[in-house]
């Protein structure tokens, strides 16, 4: 079953995205109240690390959702207000977070959904956690799916092996291993002869027939043939279709639009797609036509108008035209970002403009690309930063660095984790542990993001810290619950 993708709050609690998709929602001001660790247990402070809720829950305290906020008593979760006061007891043994006035809550490892009071909108029976869309959500009860509404009621019978969300009016149904799709009413609106179903988007879903893809249409017409290998979707009204060791291309009608010729070939950006021809790599736009003749051995996305070619080991760029704007010259190269781009020559790193101009001399070990008017370079066995100018801003001592976010980036200095300035500055001393690299990579780590990074003491415990450094905990205490 296909299921809402998520996004993290600052507690690191996955957060389900509204709908399925699409963007993901993300917080777009800075949290109003911070969370405040004493000893082991959390509450929240504002910027003056001034006590708004005592620290007195047992884990982190989440961002606010329609005025209330999951704690942790114990082993239990319940839910407090804007106030600090307990709103719903502390009875469940997973919470989430409210939408639209309900939150999903567990119990015995069963799910269900109450409202802002704490009254009970769905009763924990269901063996998954579950999600409204269009009214209507898909739940799984003793193994099988059927669907509630938003008051609880159970609308649709749990008869089914699997059920997918609604969408446009239909949700794909998985019965006798097959597939089909029922209509609000729970009427079998499209009968259940695929071996896999998607969900209709813009009047089409995608069906498996016989291990082959195609589409259809709301009254179960074929409008794209199963006869690719593998799913597909469709971006800017074209998707990309496989046929056995050949791609190409299908519009929503379910005609060919460009041709089934390429031994490989990525999804449209900018108007323009990635196609392997005769084992040379071009692009071709949304009518077929060859706007980068299938010459280079390489080739990547555009970025800032320019795409990256390789042929015979050398790299340069393209234009949208097709026009070489830089001839491949160099051993490698990266995308462009703020108007430069990374090229190594002679296994030494610099920066050229669009016009293929060397901004930055090739003097470097290894660089990476530029994030708010700052690249990270390597240079004599250490990593430092240098500005569009190619001044070296930050000097090349410290083992690791990564990008800028609201003006300070994570440097590593004698094995700890702290904080340079865009002037070079080590603005937060380097005295935390590392992130794990896979944290740091996704970016659930290191990094600030509304003026709060989340950063672990060498002991082991988390907290969060200003850009000022302003440590947002206290070890000298154990909590504020004078019961405790």
């Amino acid at each position: 079953m296909m299921r809402p993708q998520f996004w993290e709050d600052t507690s690191g609690r996955l957060i389900p995205g509204v709908g399925r998709g699409g963007e993901l929602p993300v917080p777009s001001q800075p949290p109003t109240l911070i969370p405040y660790r004493k000893g082991s247990k959390w509450g929240m402070c504002d910027s003056h690390k001034r006590i708004v809720i005592p620290a007195r829950y047992d884990a982190e305290i989440g961002l606010f959702h329609e005025g209330r906020a999951s704690v942790k008593c114990g082993e239990k979760w319940g839910f407090i207000d804007a106030e600090g006061r307990m709103a719903i007891p502390a009875m469940y043994d997973e919470a989430g977070f409210f939408f639209k006035a309900q939150a999903s809550v567990a119990v015995d490892g069963k799910h269900g959904l109450i409202d802002l009071l704490g009254n009970v909108v769905v009763p924990c029976i269901y063996d998954e956690e579950f999600f409204f869309r269009e009214g209507f959500a898909s739940v799984k009860f003793n193994g099988k799916s059927g669907f509630v509404d938003a008051e609880g009621k159970t609308v649709i019978t749990a008869i089914y092996e699997e059920a997918d969300d609604f969408s446009e009016g239909f949700a794909s149904v998985k019965v006798g291993g097959s597939w089909g799709f029922i209509d609000a009413s729970g009427n079998m609106a499209i009968p259940a002869v695929y071996d896999g179903a998607g969900s209709f988007t813009k009047g089409i879903a995608a069906v498996k027939v016989a291990g082959k893809w195609g589409f259809i249409d709301r009254a179960g017409n074929s409008v794209v043939p199963a006869i690719y290998d593998e799913p597909f979707w469709f971006e800017d009204g074209l998707a990309l279709a496989k046929v056995g060791a050949k791609c190409g291309f299908v519009d929503t009608a379910g005609h060919p639009a460009i041709p089934v010729r390429y031994e490989e070939a990525w999804s449209f950006r900018d108007g323009l797609a990635p196609v392997r021809l005769y084992g040379r790599w071009g692009c071709v736009d949304t009518c077929g036509r060859m706007i980068i003749p299938a010459v280079y051995d390489t080739a990547a996305f555009f970025s800032e108008g320019l795409a990256r070619v390789g042929i015979l080991g050398k790299w340069g760029f393209v234009d949208t035209r097709g026009v070489s704007r830089v001839p491949p010259f160099y051993h490698d190269a990266g995308a462009f970002s703020e108007g430069l781009a990374k090229v190594c020559l002679d296994h030494k790193w610099g920066f050229i403009d669009t016009r293929g101009v060397t901004a930055i001399p090739h003097v470097f070990d290894d660089a990476g690309g530029f994030r708010e008017g700052l690249a990270k370079v390597k240079l004599g066995g250490g990593w430092g930063y240098v500005d569009t100018a190619g001044n070296l801003v930050v000097p090349p001592i410290y083992g690791a660095t990564y990008s800028f976010s609201d003006g300070l980036a994570p440097v590593v200095a004698g094995g700890r984790w702290g904080y340079v300035d865009t002037d070079g500055s080590l603005a937060i001393p380097a005295m935390y542990k590392i992130p794990h690299p896979i944290a740091i990579d996704r970016n659930h780590a290191g990094s600030f993001s509304h003026g709060l990074a989340r950063v672990q003491q060498l002991d082991g415990r988390f907290g969060y810290i200003g850009t000022d450094g302003t440590e947002y905990w206290d070890d000298s205490v154990t909590s504020d619950d004078p019961i405790r």
